[in-house]
């Protein structure tokens, strides 16, 4: 007959939590937080076989110090497979009825029901970014003329991840907006100023944005003190 294949993701930790039912109870986890489980059913017809695809989305731990959160670290799940087989109804019989392969109090999960438990590992961390330097101060800058500078963006994690850059202003342009740093990895990244007034004390926000932890942002303060050595203000 057929199988209906029910599937349930529990993720392991130092101490063991409850576990998943079928029908949706939550997960206790080993931090104490309750989480929602997985349930997905599938029907596999006789010696037939079908790839499951799974997406490990660890939780954000807090109370991991910074530096050791940079880190890789190795951390367990577990698939649960319940497996029941399906009796064909004769022709003109009564349907047959689908017992639930997770239900222990079934009088016939011993007989036609299988569970098989998958251990599952994965390396982990959580992502961060530095700024070499959290301020870029440009000195003196003429009217209408550009000037160059650069700031060094690092990877402070051990797996990839990739940055945006957010800011709200026409006299900075940014080489590049967007942009992606391997782990571990330093990138500098140009920009132009170009200031269009006179300003003696011209200050700007700039914001990095680390797609891959949205909490993780950092900011670079450019100041510069815009002045008119051609006489372009007097002209206009």
């Amino acid at each position: 007959g057929l199988l209906p294949l029910d599937l349930a993701g529990k993720k392991e930790g130092a101490d063991s939590g409850t576990e998943k039912k079928i029908g949706g109870e939550s997960l206790t986890d080993a931090t104490g937080r309750r989480e929602r489980a997985h349930v997905k059913q599938i029907t596999l017809t006789p010696n037939s076989q079908q790839t499951l695809n799974v997406i490990y989305v660890p939780s954000f731990d807090e109370n991991l110090p910074v530096l050791k959160a940079q880190r890789l670290q190795s951390r367990s799940f577990k698939l649960l497979f319940g497996c029941s087989l399906v009796d064909v109804a004769h022709e003109g019989g009564e349907d047959s009825v689908i017992t639930d392969p997770m239900d222990k109090n079934n009088d016939q999960h011993f007989s036609n029901t299988l569970q098989l438990v998958q251990r599952c590992t994965a390396q982990v961390c959580t992502s961060y970014i530095g700024l070499l330097n959290k301020m870029v101060n440009l000195g003196d800058c003429n009217i209408d003329t550009i000037k160059k500078s650069v700031v060094q963006v690092v990877n402070m994690s051990d797996l990839p991840t990739e940055v945006e850059v957010h800011y709200n202003t026409k006299i900075l342009r940014f080489r590049q907006v967007r942009f992606s740093l391997s782990a571990r990895q330093s990138l500098n990244i140009q920009f132009d100023f170009i200031p269009s007034k006179l300003n003696p004390d011209y200050r700007k926000e700039v914001t990095f944005v680390n797609l891959k932890n949205p909490t993780d942002e950092q900011y670079l303060t450019i100041r510069a003190n815009n002045i008119d050595r051609n006489g372009i203000t007097l002209h206009n």
